[in-house]
């Protein structure tokens, strides 16, 4: 009866461990699609700094060679930070990946010992 108990104990602990890994999971896509979204709006912007910038060379090429350089050193600096960054997720995606199959294998080894222990008690009665 105790192992019964034990199993099905064991079996909610691994469907709460796959519900945080899961809920994890969505909230690393959320943030990854944030982080996204604000890439292209930083780099839209640039690229608006970078067109008004191209405009206004007739007053001084040198600024504007200048402008451009930061211009693109900041989008360089921008795409380097969101490949970290998704890097960084999709390093988590995967951990969180193993995560939810060692929880699925738990939650089948849980699901094993009820069965067993319902086995057992059938047995003894």
């Amino acid at each position: 009866q105790k192992r019964l108990v034990d199993a099905q104990l064991d079996q909610r602990v691994a469907e709460m461990k796959m519900k945080e890994i899961e809920a994890a999971r969505i909230r690393a896509e959320r943030e990854a699609k944030e982080l996204e979204q604000r890439f292209a709006e930083e780099k839209s912007a640039l690229s608006a700094k970078l067109s008004d910038a191209q405009r206004a060379r007739t007053d001084d090429e040198k600024r504007l060679v200048e402008e451009k350089t930061k211009v693109t050193a900041l989008i360089s600096e921008a795409e380097l930070k969101l490949a970290v960054q998704l890097e960084k997720f999709e390093e988590e995606r995967l951990k969180m990946n193993e995560e939810k199959e060692t929880a699925a294998a738990e939650r089948a080894e849980a699901q094993r010992k009820v069965a067993e222990a319902d086995a057992a008690r059938i047995k003894a009665e």
